[in-house]
Parts: C-alpha cells; sequence; structure tokens
C-alpha cells in the first residue's frame, strides 16, 4: 500500500523533512502554489538537505501530476541539495518544474538513486546560477542518462566523484564552462575533478574544448573503468 506523506501548510510551519523514512513512496502538497510561502525555511536556511535521503520507496514528490504544485520560482525555495534523493533507490518522479538556481550544493544529491532517469535539462540551462558543489551528484545513479550539455557550470568549483559509477550516462558535455574549479576549493592541484568519471563504463564523449587552465596534470582516476580514450581527454593545463 502506497505511504503517502502530505506536507499541510500551518500556522508557524516553518521546516518538513522526511529522511530515512523506509516505508515513505511519496510526498503530496496539499495547498495551492502560493501556499508555499507558508511552508518554506526561511532565508539563508538549507532547505533541501536531506530532504528524501534513504526513502529506498520513494517514487513521487511536489511536481508530479497528483502530488501538488513544485515551489513556485518567486519562492526561490530550494537552497542545499546535498543528498536530497542519496539512496533513493526506486525514485524516477518527475523534477523539471523545481526552481534550483538559488542552490549553492548538489552534493551527493541523487548518490545511490539508481532507478532515476528524468529530464532535468532545465534545471541549471543558461542564466546564473549559484551552483558550486556537484561532488558526486550522480555518484552510482546508474540509470541517470539525461542531457545537461546546457547547464551553466561556470561557478562550479568541486566536480570530485560527479559522475563515478554512473554506468549508462554517455551524454556530451562538451559545451561545460568548467574554468571556476580550482584548487582553492580542494587540498590539491588536481582534487577538484579526482574520480569525475571513475566507472562511468558508458562515458565517451569530447571534453577537449574544456577550460582547465587550473588544473595541471590529470585528476586521480579521472577516467578510469570509463570509456573515455585519450584524444577525447581535456589537455591539462590549457584553455582552448
Amino acid at each position: 500500500a502506497d505511504n503517502i506523506a502530505k506536507a499541510v501548510v500551518l500556522g508557524g510551519f516553518t521546516e518538513f523533512n522526511f529522511a530515512e523514512s523506509a516505508a515513505l513512496t511519496s510526498v503530496k502538497w496539499e495547498g495551492a502554489a502560493g501556499s508555499w510561502a507558508r511552508g518554506i525555511q526561511p532565508e539563508g536556511s538549507r532547505f533541501g538537505y536531506e530532504l528524501f535521503m534513504n526513502c529506498p520507496k520513494l517514487q513521487f514528490v511536489w511536481g508530479n501530476p497528483g502530488y501538488g504544485p513544485a515551489p513556485p520560482q518567486a519562492l526561490d525555495a530550494f537552497k542545499d541539495l546535498t543528498n536530497c534523493f542519496s539512496g533513493c533507490t526506486a525514485f524516477n518522479g518527475d523534477l523539471d518544474s523545481w526552481y534550483v538556481r538559488n542552490v549553492k550544493n548538489f552534493n551527493s544529491c541523487f548518490d545511490g538513486a539508481t532507478s532515476f532517469n528524468q529530464d532535468i535539462s532545465g534545471w541549471l540551462a543558461y542564466g546564473p546560477t549559484a551552483a558550486e558543489n556537484m561532488d558526486s551528484m550522480f555518484m552510482n545513479a546508474t540509470s541517470f542518462d539525461q542531457p545537461i550539455n546546457a547547464w551553466n557550470v561556470s561557478n562550479v568549483k568541486l566536480f570530485t566523484s560527479m559522475f563515478e559509477g554512473a554506468t549508462a550516462f554517455n551524454k556530451p558535455l562538451n559545451a561545460w564552462d568548467v574554468s571556476g574549479a580550482n584548487t582553492e576549493a580542494g587540498n590539491g592541484t588536481s582534487y577538484v575533478m579526482n574520480y569525475m568519471f571513475h566507472i562511468a563504463s558508458s562515458f565517451s564523449q569530447d571534453l577537449t574544448q574544456w577550460c582547465v587552465s587550473n588544473i595541471p596534470s590529470e585528476p586521480s582516476f579521472f577516467s578510469r573503468a570509463s570509456s573515455l580514450t585519450a584524444s577525447q581527454l581535456p589537455v591539462w593545463g590549457t584553455c582552448p
């Protein structure tokens, strides 16, 4: 039977978290889109942080038909998606309507979300975004294979393990501006891209146009056990 949590707008209701809910199958927002103003956390919060982490039966959340509206763009609700769907092995819901341009941290957002394969190409496409950390974002998301080449990642400092173990992913990333990745965000000259495509066994795309002047040498295990060839790798220490 479905186990549905209902996020109901109540006076003084400022935060919620569904992490570690083993039986949870879906979350429904009860109220109109405008009522989100009374349900989100205050400015400066980490709304989204570990929101659904380790909910192995979760299938649908806000923004899917019948489960209520996602927060409207005007509210800028989501702030931090660290571990948001991590460990949600059954989740494959539609997140296209989620407004995430103010999110700085996507760290492990879909880590281990082995069923997830939805179009989120519009999340960070074109325009300004706040994204700075994509460490392990799709790590072990073994079904994910969607186009994200239009994402604006110019401010992202950490790409460590972003696609590590994402065995299905094989979409172009040649348009990415990765020049923001630098040693200030990590612990060494190449730390910021260590393990980025490690065990991404399907990935075989041209990355030679990446601007990696801040990364003088190939990061550890950058493409180990992927399908990348030497001719497809970035030219380390250069900016074409």
